[in-house]
């Protein structure tokens, strides 16, 4: 374990990380300067919720994008959003505050991810009483038939996997008219 960083440090480091390095390779200067602004104490209360504040905005532009039927708007404006929320949590979700900022992270990723090329999907992996999240993303093939679609999707139902989404239940209706 490494020595504890000064409030200066962790400021220095965020600065250096913008636009190039994990989480913060997304984050725009003017709103990773606002936020550093506004941190005056290492508290992650005040962390989770300065990253939360910038977040926001891009989470409501990003539903706003999307009700307008602008796709690609929303995807980067949810991305934005996730990038903040994670920031937010960073390094570790070991508070109220920034577990919110994680469990919203996860709740942007997904709502961005129904935009990517392939689409994101979530699948759950049974793990004694416990279910264990995770993304897929599968190449579409050129035209993948609704077969083929129907046939992944009960092949990852047979080994335990819940698919959410919509393919499984479009696959089945094309299959049955």
């Amino acid at each position: 374990m490494g020595r504890i960083k000064s409030l200066a440090e962790i400021k220095a480091e965020v600065r250096d990380h913008t636009g190039k390095k994990k989480i913060f390779r997304r984050a725009r200067k003017e709103d990773v300067e606002s936020v550093l602004a506004n941190l005056t104490s290492k508290d992650p209360g005040l962390w989770a919720a300065e990253w939360s504040r910038v977040a926001q905005p891009y989470e409501d532009l990003g539903a706003g994008h999307e009700q307008a039927g602008q796709f690609n708007e929303a995807r980067a404006a949810y991305l934005q959003a996730y990038t903040y929320y994670a920031t937010g949590r960073y390094p570790v979700p070991h508070t109220p505050g920034k577990m919110r900022c994680l469990r919203k992270s996860l709740e942007l990723y997904e709502k961005a991810g129904r935009y990517f090329e392939p689409a994101l999907e979530r699948v759950e992996i049974p793990f004694g009483d416990k279910i264990i999240p995770a993304y897929l993303r599968l190449r579409r093939w050129r035209q993948a038939s609704h077969c083929h679609q129907l046939w992944r999707h009960r092949w990852f139902q047979s080994r335990g996997f819940r698919v959410r989404g919509s393919d499984a239940s479009s696959a089945a209706h094309h299959l049955r008219h």
